[in-house]
Parts: structure tokens; C-alpha cells; sequence
């Protein structure tokens, strides 16, 4: 039994850095002394920093390519990328240094990661929790738990690491369970970060890049950074998600940069009848005595996914029962234990 988790940048949020756009984005427009004519210019005139998400940012990219003109070449501009990626690389490293955890706090935060990855059904209603538990206990094997990791931190790393050395991964039925892949999909903050759009369609201007180099353009698209970087990263997810019985999706928007693999997962939907996905939504409503706006919520997740997913309406029908949205946080426990160790280090 494959089970998969995708991780965006809502894991670190949950426990507790400060990895928002916003965040960083407020301190990297400031104008350093360092900072040369076309880094100032750059971040005066062009960035955008009034974005909610990274998915949101990442799309800017590609919209203000129509920036680039007589003034502003296209060297200056996949200059003004680099500096950007590599800004916020060392943004991060600080960040995940916040994480690096007493000894005497890694076996409780061991055994709540591990017992988190084991209750994906929790907050579930009677029908929906029944159909993923029917599924999981169709294998009689241990659980092999994978991570697709979209955040450029270590700290899913850290806790995978704490887990498999501390805490174990529970059981499934007469078997152990165990950590399978853990794939940073878009780099880390040492090497070969990806920051960019989902094709070619999401830069305005690409007549620019006609009479340069390929790898100009490919900077800026994600599928294409992965070929330059020469790791097979992509092929390798695309393999782990492709044997995934169970696929859970957690701290991720839904948006157009990562299409890619929305568009894959619906395939597999369609695919395997036997595939299910969760997804996780922070923004869920709240259990009511009326079930009618959750009911409603839940289809435009499904819908914007199958939207992404380029799946036909006629289509959605018969996809809908395999895909289920939660507003539970699995690893609601696991932000209380680490913000107080973070709590602890700030006051000492």
C-alpha cells in the first residue's frame, strides 16, 4: 500500500516559520547597498509584493516578462530571477534553522509525526472515512508512506529523519509500516531550486526570448528548469505517483503554476478506478447545522482541480467519489509541540 503526500508551503507555515510570500518579500524589496542598478530597479519597479501565495508570485513572473524592453534585456531580467532565488534561499536557510530541535523534544514530535501520517481519516464524516479505510485495508502489507516535497526548507526532511530513527511508523495490520521516497520536486535551498510558471503561456512575453539561448526561457518554466538541472526529479515523482494507492495533498493551493501535476493526478483519476486523493483546504467552513455550504465548498475544490486537471464536465462525474476535501489539520499537534520549542528558543 502506497500512500503519497504532496507538500507545499503550508507544512512550514503550520509549523510556525515564517515562509509567506509576504514574509519575504518585505524584506527583500529593501534596497540594499550592495544592490546594484538593475536589482534596485527591479525591485522599485517590477516586483510585485502585494501577493497572497508563492503560486501567485510565481505567476508574476511570467507577466512581467512584459517589462522587458530596450532598458531592460532579457539578461537583465533572468539576472533579476537568479538574485531573487538565491535571496530567498538564504531567506529560508535562517528560517529552517528554527527547527533544529532539542533532543529532549524529538521523540515526542517523532511519535506525533508518525501517528499524524497513520489518521488521514480523522474529521471525516462516516461515508467518506469509510470508503478511505476500505481502501487502505484492502492490503493486507505494511504502508509504504512517500513524500513529493514543494518546499525548499528540510524540515519534512528532519522529521522524516526523527521518525525513522525514533518513533517507527506504526503498523498495518501484522506489518510494519515504512518510509518509502522523499523527493524535493523543486529543489532545496542548496541546489537546483525551480521557481517559475507552468508553460509558455504564462509569460506575456516570450517574443523577447526567440534570439537567445533556450535555457533563457526554460529558467522560468518549471518542467524545463527540471530537465537543465539533469536529476530526472520530475520522472522520478511522476513514477512515485504513478504506484500511489492513496495520494494526500496537504499545504498546497490549487494553482496554475504546479498545472503540471494537477493534470497528472487527473489522469491517474481517470486512469485507476481505484486511486483516491484528499485534499487538504485551510479555508474550509466549519461544520454547521446545515451541510449546504460545505457540500458546495467541497465541489469547487474538486471542480477547480478537474479545471486544472483539463478534466471534461462530462467526465467529473465519475471522479467525484474519489476525491475528498478536509478542512482537518492532521498535524494540528504537531504545530502546538514545535511552536513551543521555537517559543523556548526566542525567550532564551
Amino acid at each position: 500500500m502506497n500512500i503519497t503526500f504532496m507538500i507545499g508551503n503550508g507544512f512550514d507555515i503550520n509549523l510556525g516559520l515564517a515562509t509567506q510570500y509576504k514574509d519575504f518579500i518585505d524584506i527583500y524589496r529593501n534596497i540594499q547597498v550592495q544592490d546594484d542598478e538593475i536589482i534596485q530597479k527591479f525591485k522599485k519597479n517590477i516586483i510585485n509584493c502585494d501577493l497572497p501565495l508563492w503560486s501567485n508570485a510565481e505567476m508574476a513572473f511570467g507577466k512581467q516578462t512584459s517589462c522587458i524592453n530596450d532598458n531592460f534585456s532579457v539578461e537583465d531580467y533572468c539576472y533579476c530571477h537568479s538574485h531573487f532565488c538565491t535571496a530567498l534561499a538564504e531567506y529560508l536557510k535562517v528560517e529552517q534553522k528554527k527547527l533544529e530541535l532539542s533532543k529532549e523534544k524529538l521523540p515526542v514530535i517523532a511519535e506525533n509525526f508518525s501517528k499524524a501520517v497513520n489518521n488521514l481519516t480523522i474529521g471525516f464524516r462516516a461515508v467518506p472515512k469509510g470508503q478511505i479505510q476500505s481502501l487502505i485495508s484492502c492490503y493486507s502489507s505494511g504502508i509504504s508512506f512517500n513524500f513529493i516535497d514543494f518546499n525548499y526548507t528540510n524540515t519534512l526532511d528532519l522529521l522524516c529523519s526523527h521518525t525513522n530513527r525514533l518513533a517507527g511508523w506504526k503498523q498495518h495490520g501484522n506489518h510494519n509500516n515504512s518510509m518509502g521516497k522523499l523527493i524535493h520536486v523543486h529543489g532545496t535551498v542548496e541546489k537546483d531550486m525551480v521557481l517559475g510558471v507552468h508553460d509558455e503561456s504564462q509569460i506575456s512575453n516570450t517574443e523577447c526570448f526567440k534570439s537567445y539561448d533556450t535555457y533563457y526561457m526554460a529558467q522560468l518554466i518549471k518542467s524545463q528548469t527540471d530537465i537543465i538541472n539533469e536529476e530526472n526529479t520530475y520522472k522520478q515523482t511522476l513514477q512515485v505517483l504513478a504506484s500511489s494507492h492513496l495520494i494526500y495533498v496537504y499545504g498546497m493551493s490549487l494553482g496554475d503554476t504546479d498545472k503540471f501535476w494537477w493534470e497528472k493526478i487527473c489522469h491517474m483519476l481517470k486512469q485507476s478506478g481505484e486511486l483516491r486523493v484528499i485534499l487538504h483546504c485551510y479555508e474550509a467552513p466549519e461544520n454547521e447545522l446545515l451541510r449546504t455550504d460545505i457540500k458546495r465548498f467541497e465541489d469547487k475544490q474538486r471542480n477547480k482541480l478537474f479545471k486544472l486537471g483539463n478534466v471534461e464536465k462530462e467526465q467529473r462525474g465519475s471522479l467525484q467519489s474519489r476525491v475528498h476535501v478536509t478542512g482537518t489539520n492532521i498535524f494540528k499537534d504537531l504545530n502546538n509541540i514545535v511552536a513551543q520549542v521555537i517559543g523556548q528558543a526566542k525567550a532564551s
